[in-house]
């Protein structure tokens, strides 16, 4: 039987609405550092694939809001947590509400019971990455590495690795980071602005761009790897080969396209209506090609499917998992060689029942195969026109 664990809030990123008015942390955010203790809350109505199963991994009071995350060698998950407001990016850096978790199973049961407060006072964490010993967190306005050096749960050592991207509060910036196979870190950023250098001062890039970029885990050689008009590249994950596939958000505005792409080195990715993101770059006469439209489902998380079983499943295609946000979907795409790129089937693994589950991401443990799907809540309606309330409690 194969488990899929869910990681509960409480019961398109897109255009940005009004933030919420004031700068007071609520009471979510003052939690202590430390919680421990199992997590109950009832399973929503789902559709699963015969001989799989869904279990709560950790809900309130071990997380409030999770974002996206990782796995560490130990087991241990490391999570991006809102507290629920949704702020611009004044209002996110006069007071920074949001952290990074870590998750532990302390009694090896398969669920979480302990949570720690890893680093706090953070912008808007999207994303983590676990590198020897130092856990690195894209973070807007860039990377941070993340190192607790007397093993207290808790990092005393904070650096920001790479800067210089800009930012609304709409989780449209930076997502990350990804380790490829070739020792670098990558990560993703919207079309909010940036301006990029190197330690040494030396522009990599000034513009208006959505990108997929990279650097060593020091932050020296900073580089990107594709740039792009559409909105908000979310995930990226790799190929046993190191093919870069990612999803991206409003790739395609009218109308509205959720995509998959095949991230080439030196890319450059057009949208018709956004072309002056991209006008300092160099094209040819053909355009990037996109590997699958979703149409408007708000994509979020994305992962290969390393371990995953053979059974009904057909062997020489590569399992790629996608996130849904605005549909309550898990889908599962067949990738299949086609020339220099691949061709992708879409096939839903999981639906879950209940509008104001949110997912924003998935993750494989390579223990054994087991998929962790990550569901936010109702809060976030800064950047999702599709949640005109939010819903803090939720």
């Amino acid at each position: 039987m194969r488990q899929l664990l869910l990681l509960l809030a409480l019961p398109v990123f897109a255009a940005d609405l009004p933030p919420d008015k004031g700068s007071t942390i609520p009471e979510s955010g003052k939690r202590p550092v430390v919680i421990t203790g199992k997590s109950s809350l009832p399973l929503p109505k789902h559709d699963l694939p015969p001989g799989y199963t869904l279990e709560v991994a950790a809900a309130s009071p071990l997380v409030t809001h999770p974002i996206m995350g990782c796995l560490d060698d130990k087991g241990r998950l490391f999570v991006g947590d809102a507290v629920g407001v949704n702020w611009n990016k004044p209002q996110l850096e006069a007071s920074p509400p949001n952290r990074v978790l870590m998750l532990e199973d302390t009694d090896h049961d398969g669920t979480f019971d302990k949570s720690t407060v890893f680093a706090d006072k953070m912008t808007f964490p999207q994303g983590a990455c676990w590198l020897n010993g130092s856990l690195y967190v894209g973070s807007p306005p860039g990377l941070w590495k993340l190192t607790d050096t007397d093993n207290d749960g808790v990092a005393d050592q904070r650096e920001m690795v790479v800067s210089g991207f800009d930012y609304t509060g709409n989780a449209a910036d930076v997502h990350g980071p990804f380790l490829h196979p070739n020792g670098r870190l990558y990560w993703c950023h919207g079309r909010k602005g940036h301006k990029v250098a190197q330690k040494d001062g030396t522009l990599v890039d000034e513009s208006l761009a959505c990108g997929i970029w990279s650097c060593k885990p020091d932050g020296t050689d900073i580089a990107w790897h594709s740039l792009g008009c559409g909105d908000n590249p979310v995930e990226v994950d790799f190929t046993p080969s190191g093919d870069i596939i990612g999803v991206q958000n409003l790739y395609y505005s009218q109308p509205r396209g959720d995509t998959i792409v095949h991230w080439l080195y030196g890319g450059v990715y057009e949208r018709s209506d956004q072309l002056k993101a991209i006008a300092h770059l160099p094209r040819t006469l053909s355009t990037m090609p996109v590997m699958y439209n979703f149409g408007h489902v708000a994509v979020s998380g994305c992962c290969f499917w390393k371990n995953s079983p053979t059974l009904n499943f057909k062997p020489e295609t590569l399992n790629f998992l996608v996130t849904h946000f605005n549909t309550q979907r898990l889908v599962r795409m067949e990738l299949t060689p086609s020339g220099s790129t691949y061709k992708a089937v879409e096939n839903e693994f999981l639906k879950l029942h209940n509008p104001d589950i949110h997912l924003t991401d998935v993750m494989e443990d390579p223990r054994d195969g087991s998929l962790l799907l990550i569901d936010t809540g109702g809060w976030f309606r800064i950047g999702c026109p599709a949640s005109l309330m939010a819903k803090s409690d939720l």
